[in-house]
């Protein structure tokens, strides 16, 4: 089978981004089943950013968006740049978005990301799952929530700038401004 077209892939990735915000917290496992559809069986996945580490193959998956989807929920998805390369068997997006979500009840408009998406040929789904962004404003969030986190007691307590992190601003939390 053909790698799929670029119009193809771009649809494909706005099926799963229009389902993602359905996923919440309280999902049945069939709701995490028709995530996890979307990609192949042994798909290289970093659902949550390049920081940590992957997850390998659909069960991996599975119980690693069960974990993400407990303290995170995509409200919506303004997508601002994106591109297609085809390669071979396969087709690669890269999508720019600025994203609304909610980290335990507390916003954050916009979080910057970008997904490289990469669609395997004869099956058309995803076989690699990249998502590049900052987090530290979503690891704030769940140390202020859960105290569990790798921030100091300076900072947490703080408004004010520190070296190489910015500041809660007064309209919400955000390190890419």
């Amino acid at each position: 089978m053909a790698p799929l077209d670029g119009v193809a892939a771009l649809a494909k990735l706005d099926e799963l981004y229009d389902f993602i915000p359905s996923i919440t917290a309280k999902s049945a496992d069939s709701d995490f089943e028709k995530f996890t559809a979307f990609f192949t069986d042994d798909c290289d996945c970093n659902i949550r950013s390049m920081r940590e580490f992957p997850t390998t193959g659909r069960k991996a998956l599975l119980d690693d968006a069960k974990d993400l989807f407990q303290s995170y929920q995509l409200l919506s998805r303004s997508v601002d740049s994106q591109a297609v390369s085809e390669h071979g068997d396969a087709t690669t997006v890269f999508c720019q978005m600025s994203n609304k979500v909610d980290v335990l009840g507390d916003v954050i408009n916009p979080f910057q990301e970008t997904a490289v998406v990469t669609f395997e040929g004869n099956t058309g789904l995803i076989s690699k799952f990249k998502l590049y962004s900052c987090r530290s404003p979503v690891v704030r969030i769940l140390q202020e929530k859960t105290n569990l986190g790798p921030y100091s007691e300076e900072y947490m307590a703080t408004d004010e700038p520190l070296p190489g992190i910015q500041p809660k601003t007064k309209d919400g939390l955000s390190c890419c401004r």
